[in-house]
């Protein structure tokens, strides 16, 4: 029997293959699927070719194009998972709907209970208790949300940018440095040139712009410039923030993601300055706090300072960075369902080399 775990990302869809052994047998990757900004068609292919890409193998095993079943995570437009399969003619028993921080959490802490900071393209927060007992909050997409995503990052380092050309803001490398990311010479960038660049005409290429950039503004920090780091320093409080109001609404008794009414009207309710909580019906146990997502690869100023404000409110608390991907959530999930918690450690065996690889 063969089964599918999928995860479609804002930068990233990936595939990979397994059987009821618990083998990965194929893996496939190709760009990412945010609809907001790309053609439907466009990302049927991407989905299409990645699937293929990681099929191609599993027909000398005896393959015969039916998978048990497909788990899946995807930000956006979730139907058309369906209608590609359909496209490709692949036989599907069953589709498990998973959230993406469960994903991370399954994948990268081999658990299925603790709170989440997911940080990649995009951001939220989550505490999970399992597949169908969560709460999410953020994620509500740049401009108006992803507070200390990638995104929000680059968007952050570009105001310093600007502010420094205006002559009311700090004077920071990151100018030189976004100069260097747009592929310009400083010395060829006015102003109006340097807002030519930032606006084209595509707007899917601009928030690709925001998100090279953050790298740059780790790169900033890690030479010391002031400016980056106190974007480093705000985004992991934010995250921090974020992390912290999902447990306190879930020990309040919200549950579901940001668009759940209930949710929204505890937290409204409760007010977002105030994110101390009481943790005395659930035993005062302390969950573990899992950092995932591409952001916090090699930024280790914006995780110092998301632990340190973590540890306001939960001294007690491990701050976690894992590595995995959350393409794996599925393959955990359903060693999880299948073999029990015993096979997990067993499956870590399996994922680390794969994750490395």
């Amino acid at each position: 029997m063969f089964y599918l775990s999928i995860h479609g990302g804002n930068s990233n869809f990936d595939v990979i293959a397994f059987n009821e052994n618990c083998e990965i047998l194929g893996r496939g990757h190709r760009s990412g699927i945010d609809n907001c900004f790309e053609p439907q068609q466009t990302v049927l292919r991407h989905i299409s070719e990645a699937v293929i890409e990681c099929v191609v193998d599993l027909y000398s095993l005896g393959f015969s194009g039916r998978f048990e079943c497909v788990y899946y995570c995807m930000v956006d437009k979730r139907n058309l998972l369906k209608e590609c399969f359909l496209q490709i003619g692949y036989d599907i028993g069953e589709y498990i709907l998973l959230e993406e921080p469960y994903c991370y959490l399954l994948a990268g802490g081999l658990t299925e209970t603790g709170c989440v900071a997911l940080s990649s393209t995009g951001s939220c927060a989550a505490f999970c208790n399992g597949r169908n007992d969560l709460l999410i909050t953020g994620g509500y997409g740049i401009p108006v949300g992803d507070e200390g995503s990638s995104a929000y990052i680059g968007i952050r380092g570009i105001n310093m940018v600007t502010r420094s050309i205006g002559g009311w803001g700090e004077k920071t490398i990151l100018y030189d440095f976004l100069c260097e990311s747009l592929g310009n010479n400083t010395a060829q960038v006015d102003t109006v040139r340097l807002l030519q660049l930032l606006y084209p005409d595509n707007n899917y290429a601009r928030r690709l712009i925001y998100v090279k950039f953050a790298r740059q503004v780790v790169r900033a920090a890690g030479c010391g410039d002031a400016v980056a780091i106190s974007i480093l320093e705000e985004a992991g409080e934010l995250m921090a923030r974020q992390t912290l109001c999902a447990y306190r609404l879930y020990l309040s008794g919200a549950r579901g993601t940001q668009n759940d009414i209930c949710m929204n009207h505890r937290g409204r309710e409760q007010g977002v300055v105030d994110l101390s909580f009481d943790r005395s019906a659930h035993g005062n146990q302390t969950p573990g706090v899992y950092v995932c997502g591409s952001t916090w690869k090699n930024n280790p100023i914006m995780l110092n300072a998301f632990r340190s404000f973590v540890s306001r409110y939960l001294p007690e608390a491990q701050c976690v960075e894992t590595k995995r991907a959350a393409v794996y959530g599925g393959f955990v999930c359903f060693i999880l369902e299948t073999y029990g918690n015993n096979a997990l450690k067993e499956a870590a065996v399996q994922l680390d080399p794969l994750q490395e690889a």
